[in-house]
C-alpha cells in the first residue's frame, strides 16, 4: 500500500456501547438446548457490555460472563 510503512500496525477498536434499553432491563424468551420449557426472563447487561444477568417470574438471578460463554438473543429477528 502506498503510503503505509512497514512493521507499524495498529488496531483501535471502539468502546463497547450498550444499549439503553439493555442496560435498565428487556423482556426475552430463554431456553435450554436439552428442554423444551420457554421461560420469560428480563434480560440486563452491564453498562461495559462484560456481564449479562437475567430474572425469571420467580426472581431466580443468573449471571453470565459474556467472554466465558458465547449466547444467542434474538429479539424478533435473526441478525
Amino acid at each position: 500500500m502506498a503510503g503505509a510503512q512497514p512493521g507499524v500496525h495498529a488496531l483501535q477498536l471502539k468502546p463497547v456501547s450498550v444499549p439503553e434499553s439493555l442496560r435498565r432491563g428487556t423482556k426475552f424468551m430463554k431456553w435450554d438446548d436439552d428442554s423444551t420449557t420457554v421461560t420469560p426472563v428480563t434480560l440486563t447487561v452491564d453498562p461495559k457490555g462484560y456481564f449479562l444477568y437475567w430474572t425469571d417470574q420467580n426472581n431466580c438471578f443468573m449471571l453470565d460472563e459474556l467472554g466465558k460463554n458465547f449466547l444467542h438473543f434474538f429479539t424478533g429477528s435473526y441478525f
